[in-house]
């Protein structure tokens, strides 16, 4: 069977106005990353990635792009890194920017330890990242994935408005 090429799907939200309701788990936790965090972040990037079906074959390309993207911004007051934080370890993540080098805000995609997804994690993090991307002036975010990744459900279920069959210059490759 020949391989499809990946469609994808770029998600908007309006952030101007919008209240972002969402809640955390019992047990969970969110707070702010910082640089003592990168190689945890490093290994949640992998562990999520890999547990959709979407991106086999592309992991390593995933995780050099997403981790560049992390080292380069995590110090950078126009991005904000959100964790997740179950007991007392970091469970997932996500990034996002005011702008940045790919024309997309969140920057790193969300991602969720399989152990610890479908407990409202990714939610929460896209909830919290919204929220300061609009605290923090932007008027209208984006972000652009496959179409039939675990997270456009997460961006379509969050009111985002979806436009299919966008180009991505910036996809991950295969290796």
């Amino acid at each position: 069977m020949a391989r499809r090429d990946t469609e994808w799907v770029r998600f908007d939200w309006r952030l101007k106005g919008q209240v972002f309701e969402f809640s955390v788990a019992d047990g969970y936790g969110l707070r702010r990353a910082n640089e003592i965090d990168l190689d945890v972040m490093r290994a949640i990037v992998g562990t999520a990635y890999a547990s959709d079906p979407q991106w086999d074959g592309k992991i390593e390309d995933i995780e050099r792009r997403v981790m560049s993207r992390v080292c380069a911004r995590i110090a950078d007051p126009t991005a904000y890194f959100l964790l997740a934080i179950g007991g007392d370890r970091v469970v997932g993540l996500n990034g996002v920017a005011l702008a940045s080098e790919t024309n997309m805000n969140l920057i790193t995609g969300i991602c969720v330890e399989p152990s610890h997804q479908g407990r409202g994690l990714a939610t929460a993090l896209l909830g919290g990242s919204l929220a300061w991307l609009r605290d923090n002036g932007l008027s209208e975010a984006t972000v652009t994935t496959a179409a039939n990744a675990v997270a456009a459900n997460v961006y379509a279920r969050f009111g985002a408005v979806a436009t299919l069959g966008v180009p991505f210059a910036d996809s991950p490759k295969a290796q």
